[in-house]
């Protein structure tokens, strides 16, 4: 079976990533994550450790991720979390328009789950 999560290198992504592996050994891991923010190359590299492929993507260009290989799942943990979010009535840097190479790329024909991070949520 093969899994990609997108925002990998990211808590979330991480520790899916983590526990997936410690789950069963034969799944096929790969993510993809924009490295935005500072600490995901520390990620990066205990994810490596693992046996973990990261490719360097970015979910808003659908070219970075045309030529990412299939999968049978998807997890979508790609998120900016910020104390912020919300607060100008803007609930995420990706927004709506940002989704859309999930949707027209990634899927074909995985099973996709997303996460709802706390800040993505709008007060």
């Amino acid at each position: 079976m093969k899994v990609l999560i997108t925002g990998t290198c990211g808590f979330a992504g991480t520790n899916l990533a983590r526990g997936l592996r410690d789950l069963d050994s034969t799944i096929e891991l790969f993510g993809i994550d924009n490295f935005i923010r500072p600490g995901n190359d520390v990620n990066r590299l205990a994810l490596r450790n693992f046996g973990i492929a990261v490719h360097p993507a970015d979910l808003r260009h659908a070219s970075n991720i045309d030529a990412l290989p299939e999968s049978d799942w998807l997890i979508d943990a790609a998120a900016n979390p910020s104390v912020l979010a919300g607060v100008s009535g803007v609930t995420s840097s990706r927004g709506v328009g940002g989704c859309r190479p999930i949707r027209s790329t990634l899927i074909r024909g995985s099973l996709v789950i997303g996460l709802t991070l706390g800040s993505e949520i709008a007060p």
